[in-house]
């Protein structure tokens, strides 16, 4: 590989801290996108171009503080840009450097995230015990701009106790030298953080302030504000750490105003509800969040120099919630009278005002039950509904969301309506394939209803060869539908279901079934 050495003259410098007469080698680890590199299909993300974004950025901030600094690529190509371990290290040597560093990020299994650096030798025994002084500096410090679980300082033979010789990056250094790993990109939320531009260059603005730290200069006489914007009404489809909040559902597109001083940031498309402002002189600020479909959000926070202030804010929902599942399904009239009815809201709900808009027409007694997050409601009923009778549910528009949102019942997306839902439940005697033992039937059939003549109630046969989407209906001879009896999926057996027709009047009438492709109708007739 041909080997790269970027010395960078120095400049001017901006800042009151001085570097001067430091050299410091930066090296943003993998390149190339080749098989060395890490990618993750879920998010876009690559560790080469992240770790390029935080070497680019942390030698301006160096170059600002006066060091000289080498870095050991400028590009992401699979050739002048992919040296070798041994190439890379080579370049802090051939520098002179006083300092080297090769910025990573961390994978495992997609289930951590703590921020960690290395150096070559056991912990109780470094190579250069200095590298070990940068390690117990760098590590909480990364911790810190990119919240995470915790923080690990060790040696590479410690980590990998296995091993005789080392991390290939360090071993050939002949200066300290550390690997950083700020967090783990394989951690899904992670991932999508570090799609964030300015998450990386935070980053790299803890790595400054580790190496003031460690050459014995005054921290940064300015500090920042970032933090994560998040939806709590809706969790994550993929795994996430509850102990950082991770569940919740980062809300992208977020405007970020800070006052004084007229500062604002725009989020962008990467799930991530990140933002950062930087170069806050210490003192107190009035952080401002909104986004579109979200009551927006003033918090009060201090800044203080050299170091960030993190907050988490999880924004008010303006949309009115609704019911996305019910159970029973509207028009089920196979619904077993001891299952246990209970239905999914949208968002969390005040259980209260849940409760007290909850009617169940016939009557019946129970209690309430609901999950944790509120999002769930159940209905216990002290004893089992009747068999064969018609339901219906009422959830009155009284209901309201944690932040007293009025029920979309009709989820025109307009709050204030009641939502209901009618069932029936399945008649006692209705017989089913796995409990009689009986093989399945070979046909589809509407056998003759028993009795007939009847007043005011029916039995009425029918087999299913295989499961089917079944609609038993009654009809008069004028072809208008009088009682829908069942409208249900189905498995293959032999059922036999009813009908009431005390409402009806005297005279002659048409039961048709309809199962898949097949139809049949028979005559039945009621007598009063």
């Amino acid at each position: 590989m041909k080997r790269l050495l970027i010395l960078i003259a120095l400049v001017s410098s901006t800042f009151s801290q001085d570097l001067n007469g430091v050299r410091i080698c930066i090296d943003p680890g993998h390149s190339g996108h080749e098989s060395d590199d890490r990618y993750m299909a879920a998010t876009g993300f690559w560790e080469s171009e992240s770790n390029l974004t935080k070497g680019l950025e942390l030698r301006s901030i160096l170059l600002g503080l006066g060091a000289e600094v080498a870095i050991t690529r400028t590009g992401n190509n699979d050739t002048s840009d992919d040296l070798g371990l041994s190439e890379r290290a080579g370049v802090a040597n051939a520098f002179n450097a006083d300092y080297f560093n090769s910025n990573h990020s961390n994978g495992f299994n997609g289930t951590a995230n703590y921020a960690m650096v290395i150096y070559n030798g056991t912990t109780s025994s470094p190579t250069f015990p200095l590298a070990r002084t940068m390690a117990n500096i760098m590590a909480p410090l990364l911790d810190d701009v990119n919240q995470t679980t915790h923080d690990i300082s060790i040696g590479d033979l410690t980590l990998n106790p296995t091993w005789t010789y080392g991390y290939g990056v360090l071993v050939p250094a002949n200066m300290p030298a550390t690997i950083s790993e700020g967090s783990f990109h394989d951690y899904i939320p992670e991932s999508w953080r570090l799609m964030n531009l300015d998450y990386r260059k935070h980053e790299a603005m803890a790595l400054a302030r580790s190496y003031l730290a460690y050459f014995g200069q005054p921290g940064f006489s300015v500090g920042a504000i970032a933090g994560l914007v998040r939806n709590p009404d809706v969790t994550v489809s993929y795994f996430a750490l509850a102990s950082l909040e991770d569940q919740y559902q980062p809300i992208n597109n977020i405007e970020v105003s800070i006052e004084p001083g007229g500062y604002h940031y725009s989020g962008g498309e990467n799930n991530n509800g990140y933002f950062k402002v930087d170069s806050l002189t210490p003192g107190i600020y009035e952080v401002i969040i909104t986004a579109e479909g979200f009551s927006p959000d003033t918090s009060s926070v201090t800044v203080t120099a050299n170091q960030t202030s993190f907050t988490t804010i999880q924004l008010l929902n303006t949309t009115p919630p609704t019911i996305v599942e019910s159970h029973p399904a509207e028009g089920d009239s196979l619904w077993t009278p001891w299952s246990i009815p209970y239905f999914d809201f949208s968002k969390a709900m005040n259980r209260t005002s849940v409760e007290e808009s909850f009617t169940i027409e016939p009557a019946a007694v129970g209690t309430f039950h609901f999950t944790q997050d509120s999002k769930r409601m159940a209905f216990i009923l002290t004893d089992s509904l009747d068999f064969f009778t018609d339901y219906t549910i009422t959830f009155a528009a009284t209901a309201t969301d944690m932040a007293g949102f009025p029920l979309d019942g009709n989820q025109d997306g307009i709050g204030g309506d009641d939502w209901s839902v009618s069932f029936r439940t399945i008649a006692r005697d209705v017989l089913a394939l796995d409990e009689t033992g009986v093989k399945a039937p070979f046909e589809f059939a509407l056998q003759p209803n028993y009795p007939n003549p009847f007043n005011p109630s029916t039995s009425i046969p029918f087999t299913l060869p295989q499961n089917a989407e079944v609609s038993i209906r009654v009809f008069d001879l004028q072809g208008q539908e009088v009682y829908q009896i069942m409208n249900a999926t189905m498995s293959a057996g032999r059922y036999v279901t009813h009908w009431d027709a005390s409402k009806v009047s005297s005279g002659l009438y048409l039961i048709k079934m309809d199962a898949n492709e097949f139809s049949i109708t028979r005559k039945i007739t009621v007598l009063k």
